[in-house]
């Protein structure tokens, strides 16, 4: 069932580009500027090809790693207006099927992306278990040792292709580039269950395939021919010198996917890469994101992108003994299938040895970057840590003609309690909220992810203005 919401900013720091967005009483995002677009792509449609710089692009690209969100946002005179995913689950956008709110905010509606199955969880609750905050994205040099060690965190470079079916809904290349940055930042969301390495992915370029450029996706019937597809695209990469501009390659088709031509009429598939294709010819992958527009590519495409960092679908076989096996990695250059009814958002312990196993294999060479970005910083504060509680309170009755007051007593909860005071006509009532990243709790902590911890490493402590109200 869809949710209609008003979102409305709370805190927004210009300096920093950070901001906090209340979606609902229980749903607040805390956001901040998204690296998975690097400083330039490459934009290509057939014969056109260009450098386009993207800073303009990242300043209403905005994340919330902890609860799995990514956002366009988007503050004019006109209204607030936000577009994206939220807890990797859902997404949201402008709608037009309701009036704006009595203080003139914009309505917008939440939908489940097809597909998924997860609840819209409360506050902070899409952490995954193993989470561990993962730092921005450093550039990494070329100045390494063939054999040593990958460092604990590491960027592959990926470009992205959009067939005829999949960018009929992307008109302008603004929206195709943005929405393949929210797609990505998802899939990025999914490949943070893994550490050590900590694997993300930048996108490097976007090409559109029009006219001529569409002769070698073969279809059949109305589907696509992915083995064929597979292959081809492999040999148009090569001629386009793709793998020069990036580590991996993925096409995205607005198309269902078929195995091949002798068995079209079997399932379709989420799709389909070459086993352990990282930094080498067999760069490529092809995931279907059918209906375009939905974000329900996100997690093909986290699937073939796998197979090509060294995971193996379900059931793998170890191809010396021809048996099945506990862990063995898949034959190098062997096409690996992504069937819909084994879908999976996260690595297995098994998966995760083998994409480790593959990474260190590559080398170093692999693991350089050759972008730069600029975006990427070490975050001293959190959005809380300037937003204080009774702020907060402040800004969100401000509409109210009572005054409001904050209950202490949920501060060590990492609760904010909203208190109106009584008037002759109503009593009094409270609002009752988790607290924002960054506000303090207990023994000079902080509340992060709706836990009281230890403020991280690098970040400041709360100061005495941040301290409860």
């Amino acid at each position: 069932k869809d949710t209609l919401v008003y979102p409305k900013l709370i805190e927004s720091r210009s300096d920093t580009g950070e901001h906090v967005l209340k979606l609902t009483d229980t749903l607040t995002l805390n956001l901040r500027p998204s690296n998975v677009l690097a400083d330039k792509i490459e934009y290509a449609e057939d014969d056109l090809v260009e450098e386009m710089d993207t800073e303009n692009l990242r300043k209403n690209l905005l994340v919330d790693p902890r609860q799995m969100s990514s956002v366009l946002l988007h503050d004019t005179e006109g209204g607030l207006k936000v577009e994206g995913i939220l807890y990797n689950s859902y997404f949201i956008r402008p709608t037009r099927l309701a009036a704006r709110s009595s203080d003139g905010q914009d309505a917008h509606l939440i939908s489940r992306i097809p597909g998924t199955s997860t609840f819209l969880p409360d506050h902070g609750s899409g952490i995954p278990e193993n989470y561990e905050s993962v730092p921005d994205i450093e550039s990494r040099t070329s100045e390494c040792k063939q054999g040593e060690e990958p460092p604990e965190d590491i960027t592959f470079e990926v470009y992205v292709i959009s067939d005829k079916e999949h960018q009929k809904y992307f008109p302008k290349r603004r929206c195709l580039i943005m929405y393949t940055a929210l797609l990505f930042n998802s899939v990025n969301y999914y490949l943070r269950s893994m550490t050590k390495p900590r694997v993300q992915l930048r996108i490097t370029g976007v090409r559109r395939i029009r006219g001529k450029e569409s002769n070698y996706l073969k279809t059949v019937d109305a589907a696509l021919d992915g083995n064929v597809t597979l292959h081809t695209l492999k040999e148009r990469s090569k001629t386009l010198n793709l793998g020069r501009k990036a580590d991996l390659a993925l096409l995205l088709t607005g198309r269902n996917i078929a195995p091949d031509e002798k068995r079209k009429n079997q399932d379709y598939l989420h799709g389909l890469a070459f086993a352990n294709g990282l930094c080498t010819e067999n760069f490529v992958a092809v995931s279907t994101d059918n209906p375009p527009g939905f974000y329900r590519g996100t997690a093909p495409a986290f699937r073939v992108l796998g197979f090509l960092l060294g995971s193996r679908p379900k059931g793998g076989k170890n191809p010396a003994k021809g048996k099945e096996d506990a862990c063995s990695r898949t034959e190098s250059n062997k096409v690996i299938f992504a069937n819909y009814t084994t879908a999976t958002y996260k690595f297995s312990k098994c998966n995760e040895k083998l994409v480790r196993e593959t990474i260190k294999e590559k080398g170093c060479s692999c693991w350089a970057v050759s972008t730069r970005l600029t975006v990427g910083r070490n975050y001293t504060y959190y959005p809380g840590q300037k937003l204080t509680r009774e702020k907060y309170c402040k800004r969100k009755f401000a509409h109210e003609n009572r005054a409001v007051y904050v209950d202490p007593e949920y501060a060590d909860k990492c609760k904010v309690a909203c208190c109106l005071e009584k008037t002759a006509v109503e009593g009094p009532s409270c609002y009752i909220a988790p607290a924002v990243d960054g506000m303090s709790c207990k023994d000079n902590k902080m509340c992060l992810g709706g836990k009281c911890t230890l403020p991280p490493q690098g970040s400041r402590t709360p100061g005495k203005t941040e301290q409860p109200q």
